[in-house]
């Protein structure tokens, strides 16, 4: 009998173990946290009252499951579009909303501003919001693209039928330029093509592409150069203080 009673203590504490182990590792949100976010969700509704936002969970991360620190919602104004609240270190909550109320204006914003730079035939420009959170306000346009919006993940197709593109100094000058006209952190790739290609395809069937990588706004990490079909990759400039 005392070997029953102690056979079944154990496939207990064990089957207790398991199932601590699996919400340890599922990540889940405690009630407080799920709380706590819903409170994020409801504040942005008190700060744009003409949308109306739903809650629809946590991020999600494969090792660690649920996320307390982002939180998703929907919107009735931008149907299809995740909206993203992030609390930060320090406390302060910000969000991709403005992002999303005006991307089209971002998205002609950083093509104008391209608009000269390089000489070509023609050229297109595309935009990889990362890092796009700005804090929960309702913000002008004009505020928005002034004080928040960056030349991060930018990528530029110049467009030239006979193949005479900047040299390697004349490309990194003209990156300092932009360095030191926006003084602001800067990701920049200048795709190089004889004819027009899918964004998609660029890094492979351009001619040779530039990346400018800056972290800080006052130093260029590095410019380099890719060619043939990447097989040829080199620093022009590094670690340079602007």
């Amino acid at each position: 009998m005392k070997t029953e009673t102690n056979t079944r203590i154990r496939i207990t504490a064990l089957g207790l173990i398991i199932c601590m182990t699996a919400v340890l590792f599922a990540g889940c949100l405690s009630a407080k946290e799920v709380r706590e976010q819903k409170m994020w969700i409801k504040k942005l509704g008190m700060v744009f009252e003409d949308d109306k936002f739903t809650y629809s969970g946590a991020a999600t991360s494969g090792e660690f499951g649920k996320i307390p620190t982002i939180a998703y919602c929907t919107s009735e104004n931008y149907p299809g579009e995740t909206i993203i609240v992030r609390k930060e270190k320090d406390g302060e909550l910000v969000t991709n909303y403005n992002y999303i109320r005006y991307k089209e204006d971002a998205e002609d914003y950083i093509e104008d501003y391209f608009d000269g730079i390089f000489e070509c035939d023609d050229y297109d420009t595309y935009f990889n919001p990362h890092g796009s959170y700005t804090p929960i306000k309702d913000m002008s346009c004009k505020e928005y693209l002034k004080k928040y919006l960056e030349l991060n993940r930018v990528q530029v197709a110049l467009y030239k039928e006979d193949g005479i593109f900047p040299s390697e100094e004349e490309m990194t000058q003209k990156f300092i330029d932009i360095v030191e006209d926006r003084d602001e952190p800067c990701n920049i790739t200048v795709y190089c093509c004889t004819e027009e290609v899918d964004r998609e395809l660029l890094h492979k069937e351009s001619m040779y592409y530039y990346t400018l990588t800056m972290n800080k706004p006052d130093k260029i990490n590095s410019i380099s150069y890719t060619g043939d079909g990447g097989n040829d990759r080199h620093v022009i400039l590094e670690n340079y203080d602007v």
